[in-house]
């Protein structure tokens, strides 16, 4: 990866994990640790969930990402209740709010 990047401008999405990936455990511990003070609970879990394969195993994981995407939407499309269409939530990780009838909003 680091040699069929180099000479081009890389995208945040891919050149942030690709840095965060590529340091030791300690140094990714660390970073885990500094980001988790500064409120970044998201940032210092991806630290953690490196483990300790560096930018190699960083990739594999994320191929096995796709193939599981890729399985699922075939799943989704061969059940034997028919194809099933995908359930769209909220961008919130909150329950639904009951709706008191009369009440006003927050």
């Amino acid at each position: 990866m680091k040699r069929l990047l180099r000479r081009d401008r890389k995208d945040v999405r891919v050149a942030q994990p690709r840095f965060v990936a590529g340091r030791s455990r300690p140094t990714r511990a660390l970073l885990a640790a500094l980001v988790r003070s500064l409120g970044q609970r998201q940032l210092a879990a991806v630290a953690d969930a490196l483990g300790g394969g560096g930018v190699d195993a960083f990739w594999q994981v994320c191929e096995r990402q796709i193939d599981y995407r890729a399985r699922f939407a075939k799943a989704m499309e061969r059940s034997d209740a028919g194809a099933l269409d995908p359930l769209l939530g909220p961008p919130v990780a909150l329950p639904a709010m009951a709706v008191i009838e009369g009440a006003a909003p927050p």
